[in-house]
């Protein structure tokens, strides 16, 4: 299952954009919620690829919600490979759909992760913001 995601990116390469609704974004969405913290580990850090291999529309409705969905996994690793993708949020979007995001979705989830109780979460966090 952790092969199955990096192939994934290279078929959102691949495939034409409009393609990838059906067959990149189900397998994603799975893999963002297996079970093994592991699989949901590389999704966070194969977060900026995908991003670039997506057409911005559903980097906005599919993996943004997903990136979130990963700030507030369970284990501290997935959560740290996620808040170091925060930077990278919307860098395909138009300027007006990533300061929406970045407003309304996301920096309510930095408090969060600026509290969160693994010290390499809150080093994550601050090492994006002070690299900003």
């Amino acid at each position: 299952r952790l092969l199955a995601v990096e192939a994934n990116l290279a078929f959102a390469r691949l495939l034409p954009r409009d393609d990838a609704t059906t067959f990149v974004i189900p397998p994603l969405t799975t893999a963002c919620r297996d079970r093994s913290w592991r699989v949901r580990h590389v999704v966070a850090t194969k977060w900026c690829e995908l991003q670039e291999a997506l057409n911005p529309e559903l980097v906005k409705t599919e993996l943004v919600p997903m990136l979130l969905r990963l700030i507030g996994d369970p284990e501290a690793e997935v959560r740290t490979q996620a808040a170091l993708r925060l930077p990278n949020v919307g860098n395909t979007l138009s300027d007006s759909d990533r300061q929406t995001i970045l407003t309304t979705n996301v920096l309510p989830r930095v408090g969060e992760l600026c509290s969160d109780v693994s010290v390499h979460v809150r080093t994550a966090v601050a090492s994006v913001v002070m690299s900003s």
